[in-house]
């Protein structure tokens, strides 16, 4: 930076630290704003930062499209921009000293709200010099509106009036205060967002805050770009030195058109490359086919038949009788003892054996011994004839016991809401927003190969999988509201549903049964938690919970 480019940066600031307006604008609206978003989402963990995107935008738009232009306009009105016209430095370069000046502000008032989000939530950016190249380019953008702004207004007054037009319906409709999700059931809502850059700039800042970085948010950089571009050619343009100049007398003004094409651009690109959230006709995959009160669609998945408990031979040529030893007279019924080993033999004497209680697909075993009719009088004697080798049935499975009736006697009435703090379950027709839906489909490309989802012990599977919405809800971490429809979609994918019910009522009866080592495998799905110590009663608490209303999904009720 030459020295004339310095002096200009120097004397901009110390004009800018002047201006009690514009102050109020670039640091006192961005903490009302940090305040505000700290009362909204007290309850998240770890706290504000699945906001940042939001809350940078916020910071840029407030330095950028208020405090520029209110600064430059009043300047203008003192007869200051005049003098520099009549001073030796170029045009350009005094635009630039004060685009660097204003640029370093905006810098530090990102910085200050980044470091109280760090020491308020106890969190650090996951890409911390990308996300300092995003905020500078949103920064870039969003000056470039600013400079717009500044040619456009004649006075102070008339630049709070022309700034709030672009903030409050990027504020609204854009996606930086309010969670584009909110207007899932509202498709021309996301469309009309398509247009805005505040939406780019949210997403390629929370990215990079929490997220993979700027790579994967390409569109959402080069959106942020080409805003910058056709606002700054469209500033430079209609750029005014003289307060006497007034902008309807200006013969530039269709270089307006080149920020309102850059912004039509950008819609346009969305719309063909579907970079906008789903309108609420077009569930993601990830959601459930059925939701409280209608049916189930779905073909159940295959489930291999259950052995047979009954034990009897195969018939043998050689051997025209296939039993066990047969006395010769007067034979008193041969019965066989069903044990839990590979390899059944003849009767012996020994007592039978404990039932052991086990979680299983397969039919329970008979509660009486199989009987085996003795061969007719006429039969001839044939030696001992030991069974041949059958694998052992699995003892029963208590589970299958339970019916629609037992279902019915599932407290619902004390579990909570759907829209409360504890189990919590967006609703069917929300849409997780562009990140939330990145996040999902990596748990979900991870619970393919996650171990404590592969368990033999269909019971034990089921806990495992459940308490990954458990502990989510637990941590009140950012996907809480919309893991439940990937579990219920996993499960169903394992299950038949009847036999799902089942499992589910078992577990919403016995919550507090089963292994729960798989909540400290979370971090293989992806799910990085800041909780040192799970309250693992609370987590059995909410599995239970989740139970009971899957049981009320799959029943339609």
């Amino acid at each position: 930076m030459n020295q004339p480019l310095r002096e200009i940066v120097a004397v901009t600031l110390r004009m800018y630290l002047r201006n009690r307006m514009a102050l109020a604008y670039s640091y006192v609206f961005p903490v009302m704003f940090l305040l505000a978003f700290v009362v909204l989402y007290k309850d998240e963990q770890p706290l504000l930062i699945q906001h940042m995107g939001e809350l940078f935008t916020v910071t840029i738009l407030g330095g950028a499209c208020f405090g520029l232009p209110t600064s430059m306009v009043s300047e203008r009105e003192r007869g200051v921009w005049r003098r520099y016209r009549l001073s030796p430095v170029s045009p350009a370069r005094v635009i630039a000293g004060t685009l660097i000046a204003r640029y370093l502000m905006i810098l530090v008032a990102g910085a200050l709200q980044l470091a109280a989000c760090m020491i308020i939530g106890g969190w650090t950016p996951e890409h911390p010099f990308q996300l300092w190249i995003a905020f500078s380019l949103v920064t870039f953008a969003l000056l470039g509106l600013g400079l717009v702004i500044a040619t456009m207004a004649d006075t102070v007054p008339a630049v709070q009036a022309l700034g709030q037009c672009i903030f409050l319906p990027m504020l609204i409709l854009g996606g930086v205060a309010v969670k584009l999700s909110a207007f899932a059931d509202t498709p021309w809502v996301l469309h009309l967002s398509a247009f805005f850059p505040g939406r780019y700039a949210v997403e390629v800042m929370q990215q990079c805050a929490k997220g993979t970085g700027l790579a994967p948010a390409w569109f959402s950089a080069l959106a942020v770009i080409l805003t910058g571009l056709g606002a700054g050619v469209a500033g430079a343009k209609l750029f005014r030195w003289d307060a006497h100049q007034r902008f309807a007398a200006n013969r530039n003004r269709v270089w307006l058109l080149a920020a309102l094409g850059a912004w039509a651009l950008i819609g346009v690109g969305a719309e063909v490359r579907r970079e906008i959230a789903p309108p609420a006709s077009a569930r993601p995959k990830l959601r459930p086919t059925i939701v409280p009160g209608k049916t189930a669609d779905t073909t159940p998945a295959p489930v291999a038949p259950a052995p047979a408990t009954n034990l009897v031979p195969a018939p043998t040529p050689a051997i025209p009788v296939t039993t066990t030893s047969v006395p010769t007279q007067n034979p008193a019924p041969v019965t066989f003892e069903v044990k839990p080993n590979p390899v059944v033999t003849a009767p012996a004497p020994a007592p039978e054996p404990a039932v052991v209680q086990t979680e299983s697909l397969s039919q329970p075993a008979s509660s009486q011994p199989a009987a085996v009719t003795p061969p007719p009088a006429s039969a001839p004697v044939v030696a001992p004839l030991a069974v041949a080798a059958v694998p052992a049935p699995a003892a029963p499975t208590p589970w299958r016991a339970y019916n629609k009736i037992d279902f019915a006697r599932l407290p619902f009435a004390s579990v909570p809401p759907d829209n409360g703090n504890e189990t919590p379950i967006a609703p069917a027709d929300e849409a997780p927003d562009l990140s939330q839906q990145a996040d999902l489909n990596a748990v979900a490309a991870n619970l393919k190969t996650w171990a404590p989802g592969k368990v033999a012990d269909p019971v034990q599977r089921v806990r495992n999988l459940m308490y990954v919405a458990s502990a989510t809800d637990q941590a009140q971490a950012f996907l809480e509201r919309h893991l439940p429809y990937l579990i219920m979609d996993t499960l169903r994918a394992q299950f038949q549903d009847e036999e799902l019910e089942q499992i589910l009522c078992w577990i919403a009866n016995h919550p507090a049964e089963g292994d729960h080592s798989a909540v400290f495998r979370l971090d293989e799905l992806g799910l990085l938690f800041s909780v040192d110590d799970w309250d693992v009663p609370e987590i059995r608490l909410r599995n239970q919970w989740y139970s009971i209303k899957f049981v009320w999904w799959l029943l339609g009720w």
